[in-house]
Formats: C-alpha cells, sequence, structure tokens
C-alpha cells in the first residue's frame, strides 16, 4: 500500500515538475534564434553597406565611361577632319604642281614678248625687266711716253693731274618716270561723247580736261606718282559759296580743291589704266 502511494507521489510530482522543461527549452531556443537573426541582420546591414559602395563605384565608373565616349566622338570627329584636310592637302599639291607647269609656259612666253620687245622698243610689251645701265666712264687719258735723254715738263704734268682729279665724273641721267607725257581716253567712251585727257610734265606739274575737274574745262595743278597711287592736287581755287553782303553785292568765297587719287592699275610707256571710286578708264598716247 504505502508502495503504491510513493509511485503516485512520483508521478505527479513529475507532471508538476515536467511541463517547466520544457518552457526553458522553448524559451532556451527563442533566444538562439534571436541571436541568430541579429547576426543574421548585422550581416544583411553588410551586405547593404557593401552594395551602397559598389553602387556608387559602378556610377563613378560610367561617369568615366561617359567621358571616355565623349572623348572617342571628338577622336572620330578629328579623324574625320584629318581626312578632309588630307583631302585638301592633295589638291593643293595637285594645284602647286599645276601652278608650277604654268610658270614654266609663262617663262616661255615671257622669253618671247622680251624677244619681240628687243626687236621693237617702241612697243613696249612689259616683256622683260626694265634695266638701267649707268653712264660710261670717261676713257683714261693716254700715258704719253719719254724718250731717252728727255725731261718731263713737272708744270705741265702737275697741271694734267690736278685737271684729271677735279674732272667730274659721269652722273647716270635720273630715270623718267612712266607717267609722263600726255594721255588721251581711249575708253570707256559713249556716244559723242569728248575723250578727256591729262599731261603729266616731268617738273611735277599736269594740265587735264574735264571730267578730271568738275566746274571748269581744264584745270592745272601739281601730281605725284607713289607706288600704285597717281594724286593730282590742283591750283586754281573753286568756289565753295556765295552770299550778298548788306550793300547788295555778291560775294564769293573760294577755297583750294582737295586732291584727287586715282590707282594706277597699269601702266606702260603705251598704256595707262586708272581705277577712281565709281570709274576704271583706259588711256593711251595721243
Amino acid at each position: 500500500m504505502h508502495k503504491a502511494i510513493s509511485i503516485v507521489l512520483v508521478c505527479a510530482a513529475s507532471c508538476v515538475f515536467l511541463p517547466g522543461c520544457v518552457v526553458w527549452d522553448i524559451r532556451d531556443n527563442l533566444v538562439k534564434s534571436n541571436q541568430q537573426i541579429g547576426e543574421v541582420k548585422q550581416a544583411l546591414d553588410k551586405a547593404n553597406a557593401a552594395i551602397d559602395v559598389a553602387n556608387a563605384d559602378l556610377a563613378k565608373a560610367n561617369e568615366r565611361l561617359d567621358k571616355v565616349e565623349a572623348g572617342l566622338s571628338r577622336i572620330d570627329t578629328t579623324n574625320k577632319s584629318l581626312d578632309g584636310l588630307e583631302k585638301q592637302l592633295a589638291l593643293l599639291g595637285s594645284i602647286d604642281t599645276s601652278l608650277g607647269h604654268l610658270d614654266q609656259h609663262l617663262a616661255a612666253v615671257r622669253k618671247t614678248i622680251g624677244s619681240i620687245n628687243s626687236m621693237i622698243p617702241f612697243m613696249d610689251l612689259g616683256g622683260g625687266p626694265e634695266e638701267t645701265q649707268p653712264a660710261a666712264a670717261p676713257a683714261a687719258a693716254p700715258t704719253p711716253t719719254i724718250a731717252e735723254g728727255e725731261k718731263p715738263e713737272g708744270t705741265n704734268a702737275s697741271a694734267d693731274a690736278k685737271a684729271a682729279s677735279s674732272a667730274p665724273t659721269a652722273v647716270p641721267a635720273a630715270r623718267r618716270d612712266v607717267l609722263e607725257g600726255a594721255w588721251v581716253e581711249r575708253a570707256p567712251l559713249q556716244k559723242d561723247q569728248v575723250a578727256r585727257f591729262i599731261v603729266l610734265f616731268a617738273d611735277g606739274t599736269y594740265a587735264a580736261s574735264a571730267p578730271f575737274v568738275s566746274q571748269s574745262a581744264s584745270e592745272a595743278g601739281k601730281w605725284s606718282h607713289e607706288g600704285t597711287t597717281l594724286r593730282l592736287t590742283p591750283e586754281a581755287p573753286i568756289l565753295t559759296s556765295r552770299r550778298t553782303d548788306e550793300k547788295g553785292n555778291e560775294v564769293e568765297t573760294k577755297a583750294p580743291p582737295p586732291a584727287r587719287e586715282y590707282a594706277v592699275v597699269y601702266a606702260t610707256t603705251r598704256a595707262l589704266v586708272l581705277k577712281s571710286k565709281d570709274r576704271v578708264s583706259v588711256y593711251g598716247r595721243p
């Protein structure tokens, strides 16, 4: 009887304490699970941080790739420009070759014109360069020979030496300006139009007819030729204003006219082409 009671008491105590052990086991398992979840969360945070860093690196790499692509596009544009430049250089080379051949032909033509001009000098075709030859120096007087036994005349010898030293040397003549002389307009001339003329004198003065002048049929003045510019400076004053004074008399005011300039397009001893602001005229010798 006592044995049965003890068995019942042991069973009752085991029923009381057994559920508590299970609960503690579950609690321990939950604690471990929470710890593992925390570790996993930390690992995920680290992975997310690493992914953010990787994304930033990828963004920088994309920017660099964009810059590289832009540089490659510029290189392509430069290559295209270089191709065009090479074509232009090839064209310039062909043009240079053509100019060389043309220069050879022109040299032959220039020699031909020079030969014709030397045979017919009054035509002045301008085929050869203008040459100015200085005047030849006077020939030296022959030295007199002295025979044996004769004495040289000292007075005459010294006089001849002084005369030779004081004799003036020949000076080459000044070069004549190609524009000097009389010129008559040849073109352009309209119907019933009187050709105008201009005479350029060697002393720097000139005489011209209308329409070189605006208010009279002729004029005179000074002229100068510098480079490709012909400048005419009239001397006669022109009427600038006219008024009536207090006594009813007309008073005229005159002033020297301004100088006029013409561009010398072409000039030889037989032909002259002048260009003003609104006119190109061809002149020839009368």
